[in-house]
């Protein structure tokens, strides 16, 4: 029999398989029969089956989606559109996360002085990004004058805790 030396291997074995190390022994060892079959990189398997989009006019705050109070939420891919008028000065709009309690706009479109303009952008992550759990994710307006619509976008997924 084969024996298992990696311990990130046997750490996965025993989240994955919920194996309670208290009353039950982790296997050191792979059988004769038994077939070893790894996932090369899991997070690629995930299904994405949160996709929220939001609408936030002039200055105010839009909450997109909030995330589960007792489970894990990680977001795959976001993006960010804005359209103003010409008269705007001083704007901003972003898309806030919490990450480790702090704040942070993971887009931000500033807006170019009495200019209409219109753009967005978006952002995919390879390795998706764990978001605070029972916190907002927003978009948020910010300008002194004029009208400055944005639209925000997040997909995700959740996993269990």
């Amino acid at each position: 029999m084969a024996t298992i030396n990696n311990s990130d291997l046997k750490k996965n074995l025993i989240e994955g398989a919920k194996i309670n190390i208290v009353t039950e022994a982790v296997p050191s060892e792979l059988g004769k029969t038994v077939v070893p079959v790894m996932e090369t990189n899991p997070k690629l398997l995930r299904i994405c089956d949160i996709i929220k989009y939001g609408v936030c006019s002039d200055s105010t705050v839009s909450a997109i989606y909030t995330t589960p109070a007792d489970r894990d939420f990680y977001l795959t891919a976001c993006s960010l559109s804005l359209i103003k008028d010409a008269t705007a000065v001083s704007n901003i709009s972003n898309l806030q996360v919490y990450i480790g309690g702090i704040a942070i706009n993971v887009l931000a479109i500033a807006g170019i002085t009495l200019t209409a303009q219109n753009g967005s952008m978006s952002l995919s992550f390879p390795t998706p990004i764990k978001i605070d759990r029972d916190t907002a994710i927003a978009i948020r307006n910010s300008n002194a004058t004029s009208t400055v619509n944005s639209v925000g976008t997040i997909i995700g997924y959740i996993v269990e805790a």
